[in-house]
C-alpha cells in the first residue's frame, strides 16, 4: 500500500511515540496509513482541513487500541512536545454533523424566503400558457390611429407610415351584447363575461361638464351629464406572487385584499384579479374616485372629470417597479424614490380576455367611442406644474390592438397639443428618455401649431396653458358649488330625521 505524503507520516509519528506497547503501536500504524486512503474526498480539497480530519480519525482509532490516547495526545500538545493540532479545524470536523445541519437547514429557509423571486424569474425565462376555457374570438387588428384629427394628418403620416395603408377600425361596435343571467351573486353576458356582484357599492352620482372643442366659451349648465363617455384603465401596481399552483392561497389572498380596499375607497368601477375574475366595485351609474386630474379628448369635446365621464377598470398587475438609485435622484436634484418601468406589464392571458369582454359589453351598453378607451398613464396631469405624467399606470405595455382599439401610445396628447403641458427630466428618467412615441409626436404638433399662429412657442404655450386653467378652476368652482349643495341637502335630512 503506498505510503501517505511527509506531513501525514509525522503526523502518524507523533501518535506513535505517545504508545509504548510495539504490538498495540504497529497496528495503530498500520491503520492510520489506511485511514489516509479513505480521507473523503470533500476534506482534501482543503489540505489544513484533511489533515485535521486525519489527525482526528487515528486518534480515535487509537482510542479504541489504546485507551487514553486521546487524553494523552492533548497533554502532549498542552506541554509543546508535539506539534499544533489544528484545534479549531478539527473541532470543526468533530462536530462537522451538526455544523453541515446547521448550514443545510439555514440554505434552506434562504430558499425558502427567495422562492417567490425564483419562480418568478424561471415564469419570465420560460413562459408557460395559460389554458383557458374561453377562447379570444377576436382577429388580431393593426395599430392604428385616430381617425378624424383633420390637420394632424401629416403627423400621423410621420408616426405610422403610410396611411393610406392603415385599415380603419370602427369608431362604435354593432354586434349586440345582451344580459343572460342575473343573480344576487353575479351576472353573466352574451359574449362570456361574467361579473361577480358581491362587492358592488354606491358612490356619487355622475355629473360632469364637456368642453367644446369648437368654442372657447364654458359651457352652460344644460352641458352638465351623467352620460358614460369613457374607459380608463388602471393597473393596480402592487406587489404580486407569481402566478403558479404552488402561490395558489397568497394570491387570492392578496386579490380578496385589495378587492376590500377598492371597495372601501371606492376608487374603481371594476376589479380584474389575477385569475380573470371581474368584480363589479363601484356601479356603473356612478363616479369611482379612479382618475384625479386628467385630461382626455375626442372629436367634439375635451374631459377634465375623467372620474365623472369614464368608467374605471382596474387590472391587478404592475408596470413599473421602486428602486433606490441614489445617483439618479441626485443628478435630476428629487429626493422622492425612482421608479422604472418593468420590461411589459404583467396582466397575464385570462385578464386580457375578461378586459376584452367587459369593454365590449361596457362599449355596447353605453356607446363608447373607441376614441374613448384609453390608460390612465396617457391621461393623468400635475395642474399646478403643467405636468403629464403624475400617475403613469399603463403608460406603457397595454395591448390596444387586441382591444379593437386604436394605439394611444402612438397618438397625439391632448394635455400636450391643445393645453401646452410638458414633462420634466424626471418624468424622461423613469423611460430611460424613451417615453411612448406619442409624446414626440405631440410636441411636433404643438410646434408646428405654433408657428401657424405666428406666436413665439413660449407665448403659444402659455396661451394654452391659460385656456387650460380657466376650464380647469371653472370646473372646480362648479364641483364645490355642487358639493356645498349636497352636504347642505344632507344637513336638512338629519335634522328632519332627528
Amino acid at each position: 500500500m503506498e505510503l501517505p505524503p511527509n506531513n501525514y507520516r509525522n503526523i502518524i509519528e507523533e501518535l506513535a511515540v505517545l504508545i509504548h506497547n510495539p504490538v498495540q503501536k504497529l497496528a495503530v500504524i498500520n491503520k492510520s496509513i489506511k485511514i489516509y486512503h479513505s480521507i473523503p474526498s470533500v476534506y482534501r480539497l482543503w489540505p489544513m482541513l484533511a489533515e485535521s480530519a486525519f489527525r482526528k480519525m487515528i486518534l480515535d482509532n487509537a482510542e479504541n487500541n489504546c485507551p487514553g490516547s486521546i487524553e494523552d495526545a492533548g497533554a502532549s500538545f498542552k506541554n509543546k512536545a508535539t506539534a499544533p493540532m489544528g484545534m479549531f479545524l478539527w473541532r470543526l470536523y468533530k462536530y462537522r454533523n451538526l455544523v453541515l445541519s446547521t448550514i443545510l437547514i439555514t440554505f434552506a429557509y434562504i430558499i425558502f424566503l427567495a422562492m417567490p423571486q425564483i419562480i418568478e424569474t424561471i415564469s419570465s425565462t420560460f413562459p408557460v400558457k395559460s389554458i383557458s376555457s374561453r377562447t379570444n374570438k377576436r382577429p388580431s387588428s393593426e395599430d392604428q390611429p385616430y381617425i378624424g384629427l383633420g390637420e394632424e394628418d401629416e403627423f400621423r403620416e410621420e408616426a405610422y407610415g403610410d396611411k393610406n395603408k392603415v385599415k380603419l377600425i370602427k369608431e362604435y361596435l354593432d354586434d349586440a351584447i345582451w344580459l343572460v343571467e342575473k343573480t344576487k351573486e353575479f351576472e353573466i353576458y352574451s359574449n362570456g363575461l361574467h361579473v361577480i356582484t358581491t362587492h358592488t357599492v354606491e358612490s356619487e352620482p355622475r355629473r360632469y361638464y364637456k368642453f367644446s372643442k369648437k368654442s372657447a366659451s364654458l359651457p352652460g349648465k344644460e352641458k352638465k351629464t351623467d352620460k358614460i363617455a369613457g374607459i380608463l384603465y388602471h393597473a393596480s401596481e402592487s406587489d404580486l406572487f407569481p402566478l403558479r399552483p404552488e402561490m395558489d392561497s397568497s394570491l387570492k389572498r392578496t386579490s380578496m385584499a385589495l378587492i376590500k380596499y377598492c371597495k372601501r375607497t371606492k376608487c374603481y368601477n371594476y376589479f380584474i384579479d389575477r385569475f380573470g375574475r371581474v368584480y363589479r366595485i363601484v356601479k356603473d351609474g356612478h363616479a369611482a374616485d379612479h382618475a384625479g386630474n386628467g385630461v382626455w379628448m375626442d372629436n367634439k369635446s375635451y374631459y377634465l372629470n375623467i372620474s365623472h365621464a369614464f368608467i374605471g377598470i382596474c387590472f391587478e398587475g404592475k408596470g413599473f417597479d421602486k428602486v433606490e438609485d441614489p445617483e439618479t435622484t441626485r443628478k435630476l436634484e428629487v429626493k422622492s424614490t425612482n421608479i422604472l418601468k418593468v420590461r411589459s406589464p404583467s396582466i397575464n392571458e385570462m385578464q386580457l380576455l375578461s378586459g376584452m369582454e367587459l369593454t365590449d359589453w361596457l362599449r355596447v351598453q353605453y356607446q363608447i367611442p373607441q376614441r374613448n378607451c384609453v390608460t390612465h398613464g396617457l391621461t393623468s396631469v400635475n395642474p399646478k406644474k403643467m405636468l403629464i405624467g403624475y400617475h403613469l399606470d399603463l403608460s406603457h405595455g397595454f395591448p390596444f390592438n387586441r382591444f379593437k382599439l386604436s394605439n394611444k401610445y402612438r397618438e397625439p396628447l391632448p394635455a400636450i397639443t391643445d393645453f401646452g403641458f410638458t414633462y420634466d427630466d424626471y418624468f424622461l428618467a423613469i423611460f430611460d428618455g424613451k417615453p411612448w412615441p406619442g409624446i414626440h409626436l405631440s410636441d411636433n404638433l404643438l410646434a408646428h401649431n405654433a408657428k401657424k399662429t405666428k406666436l413665439s412657442f413660449k407665448k403659444y404655450r402659455a396661451q394654452l396653458n391659460k385656456k387650460f386653467l380657466k376650464y380647469y378652476e371653472w370646473q372646480k368652482e362648479q364641483e364645490e358649488k355642487q358639493n356645498n349643495k349636497l352636504k347642505s341637502v344632507k344637513r336638512k335630512v338629519k335634522k328632519v330625521r332627528k
